[in-house]
């Protein structure tokens, strides 16, 4: 009896034993865990942070593109930068006021959708004309413009943020050409506020701020634009945009002390990244509230940290970061379904996110970018079997007096409408995308231009007839052109379709014309 008591005691004591180990070895882990969950959850956070900024960007990018379009495609605008070049200062401030008198109107419906500057830079990076602040030109961009010098070298479009000679923005810079010589670059871009103002929209329980390097707008702005800036009060090294600062003001949640000990404590726990200017994430617990802190490091096109875009929100992610490790032990089942719940949110938000950059989001059918994506690869195949295929563009007729007469809803109803229609009756191997407003393009495969015009008059029934069911008083001019097997050129051939969709127009719309 002894010796199995002596037996039982020693198996106890090897099973307690083993069970301190265990116990100790969960600890370890449980803590090693919780730190590298507390990293991975601030990098995701960050991420996501950064995917809704991009998002917005994103979608004013495809129409920062189009408004290009527009312009590389206008003769009068073109024509006029390619004089400009040669021209004496006389000729140039008469061709500067023709451009301005041409596209002052049009600017002013830019501004309504938040863009804020329009330039256009002669091949010298000379300014030629700020459609913004058209009495400030002549000045040469090389030294403090680098997204103006890399255009004006490599003649492709580029795309970031940059502070100017008179505002900070997240420009979009195209190179201009006249007979394939190139003759110039534009600039068009939104504001940081247009950002901030939009992010404050779609994210209501979230406040947004934007702050940007001293440095980098004492370096480069007109000394007598600085009034566009003023000093942070909770950041000594960085200003205020003061149309950022007005939007934050009225739209914040948190704000008076709340706000300066909530960015003190960012500053006790983070001042080195804050000084380096490194993007980072942090929970921060003030008041007995824990607050979710995002600081999005904003580069500029010399790949140098300028500006941060900040998104402070309340957060009930306050267990990650309690240390108490009893409550970690309890808490872990209960944490494993969270990490489950918070995958699939992040799993849907790179999905939506992957949507957005493919799909118009009003019809659902394929944006500009994807079209081309898709169509480089049709063309590929084509040019491999020797294949002819049509390009149909075409466009809703009177499309703004139906907005003045039904509204905008019913507008968009119309867009909505059409696509399901389209869609309905092409083949699978078509590709349908949104062009741009009321704007669409159709890519055909294995299509001489005469079955092209055939479809394309399909279509333009298909709607009349429409007319009598759900679309009332909606008809769409058509154009048609070839890419057959001599030439392979998807941005000719939409030109070509283009010129004929006007052609289509000019001869009293509801028609289909061919190139």
């Amino acid at each position: 009896m002894k010796n199995l008591k002596n037996r039982e005691t020693k198996l106890w004591i090897v099973l307690s034993l083993l069970v301190l180990i265990a116990w100790g070895i969960t600890v370890e882990i449980l803590y090693d865990s919780q730190k590298s969950r507390e990293e991975t959850l601030l990098e995701t956070e960050l991420e996501l942070f950064e995917g809704e900024i991009n998002s917005t960007l994103i979608t004013y990018e495809e129409f920062s593109n189009y408004i290009f379009d527009r312009i590389k495609d206008d003769e009068e605008i073109i024509s006029i930068i390619h004089k400009a070049n040669t021209a004496s200062n006389g000729e140039k401030r008469l061709l500067r006021d023709r451009l301005y008198s041409k596209l002052s109107e049009n600017y002013s419906l830019m501004k309504k959708y938040k863009f804020r500057q329009l330039h256009f830079h002669l091949p010298n990076t000379e300014s030629f004309l700020r459609v913004h602040l058209p009495e400030r030109y002549g000045d040469i961009l090389l030294e403090n413009r680098e997204s103006v010098r890399l255009v004006s070298e490599n003649k492709t479009r580029i795309s970031g943020f940059e502070e100017g000679k008179i505002f900070n923005g997240f420009r979009n810079v195209y190179p201009l050409e006249y007979e394939n010589e190139y003759i110039g670059s534009v600039e068009i871009s939104m504001s940081s506020a247009s950002i901030i103002e939009i992010l404050s929209r779609l994210y209501e329980k979230s406040d947004f701020y934007f702050i940007i390097d001293k440095n980098v707008v004492e370096e480069n702005l007109f000394e007598d634009q600085m009034s566009n800036y003023r000093e942070s009060d909770l950041f000594e090294d960085y200003y205020v945009d003061i149309e950022v600062d007005e939007i934050t003001s009225k739209n914040n949640l948190i704000q008076g002390d709340l706000e300066v000990n909530l960015f003190e404590n960012i500053k006790a726990q983070y001042g080195e990244e804050i000084k380096n200017k490194q993007g980072f994430s942090a929970i921060s617990k003030i008041e007995g509230e824990y607050y979710k802190v995002r600081f999005l490091s904003i580069e500029n096109f010399k790949k140098t940290p300028s500006a941060y875009i900040i998104s402070i929100s309340k957060s009930n992610e306050d267990i990650p970061f309690i240390n108490n490790m009893y409550k970690e032990i309890i808490l872990v089942t209960l944490l494993a379904l969270s990490i489950i719940v918070f995958g699939f949110i992040v799993s849907d938000y790179h999905y939506r996110l992957r949507n957005n950059a493919e799909l118009d989001s009003l019809t659902e059918i394929y944006n500009r970018n994807k079209f081309y994506d898709i169509a480089s690869r049709e063309i590929n195949r084509a040019k491999r079997f020797k294949e002819d295929m049509s390009i149909i563009v075409m466009d809703i007729d009177y499309f703004k007096k139906i907005n003045d007469k039904y509204g905008h809803d019913w507008g968009d109803e119309v867009l909505k409408k059409l696509t399901s229609e389209i869609s309905k009756n092409i083949r699978e191997i078509d590709i349908f995308a949104r062009w741009g407003g009321e704007e669409f393009v159709l890519l055909l495969p294995n299509t001489s231009k005469e079955k092209g015009v055939l479809v394309g008059e399909k279509i333009r029934e298909l709607i009349e007839i429409s007319n009598s069911k759900e679309l009332k008083d909606i008809t769409i001019s058509v154009g048609v052109s070839e890419i057959d097997s001599e030439n392979y050129d998807i941005k000719a051939a939409i030109n070509l379709a283009d010129q004929a969709m006007y052609e289509a127009k000019r001869k009293g719309r509801n028609q289909v014309c061919s190139k």
